[in-house]
């Protein structure tokens, strides 16, 4: 989904760009205009590749503290409550 909202950036920025460099005449502010752009673009997309390949690397790690700390609140709940369990594991469908 990260790379989709990167595309959309590239073409926004460049109709952007193909619409303001009919106004501007002056050279330097075109090269400016491009450069800008460009610029723009690489570290979007650099900051994009980063994130998703650091997230790929992790993702494990980061699941697998969200499910602990869940968890350690689940049995923490369970102890306050005089020890009832209430985990999901132990309900079960049928009645006694």
């Amino acid at each position: 989904m990260a790379w989709v909202d990167v595309l959309l950036l590239w073409v926004a920025v460049a109709f952007v760009l193909v619409g303001i460099l009919g106004i501007v005449e002056d050279s330097n502010i075109r090269f400016a205009l491009y450069a800008g752009s460009g610029l723009l673009v690489l570290f979007n997309t650099a900051s994009v590749a980063a994130m998703t390949s650091h997230y790929a690397e992790d993702k494990d790690f980061i699941y697998g503290l969200d499910i602990k700390h869940l968890d350690a609140n689940r049995l923490a709940a369970a102890t306050m409550a005089g020890g009832k369990d209430f985990s999901l594991a132990s309900t079960s469908t049928g009645s006694k």
